[in-house]
């Protein structure tokens, strides 16, 4: 006997039914998360920039600003330490922290 039989040829095209356009899904959305995963990474080099030209300043009581994109930050001090704030976006969650800030030499 030779060639597939009708069952083998219905189940091929069946997984070709289902695979084909969970294939196609998946590359569409493939090039979403790349752009948001640049984007998560572009937000989070501008805090860290900010946060260490921070830290090497012996800056002001308070301070408050907005990043590039849009997000709000705040800096406050309470006593020797440093309290940071940055709101959330589409692509980063609320973020905060303390640092200590760098003595004068």
């Amino acid at each position: 006997m030779n060639g597939f039989t009708l069952p083998e040829t219905m189940i091929c095209l069946l997984i070709l039914t289902l695979s084909l356009p969970a294939a196609m899904h998946l590359l569409a959305h493939s090039a979403t998360f790349w752009q948001r995963a640049n984007d998560a990474y572009l937000e989070d080099m501008q805090l860290q920039n900010w946060l260490t030209d921070w830290q090497m300043k012996n800056a002001a009581a308070t301070g408050t600003g907005q990043f590039s994109d849009g997000r709000n930050w705040r800096i406050e001090n309470h006593g020797a330490l440093r309290y940071w704030w940055v709101e959330a976006s589409n692509v980063s969650p609320e973020e905060y922290g303390w640092y200590l800030p760098q003595p004068d030499s």
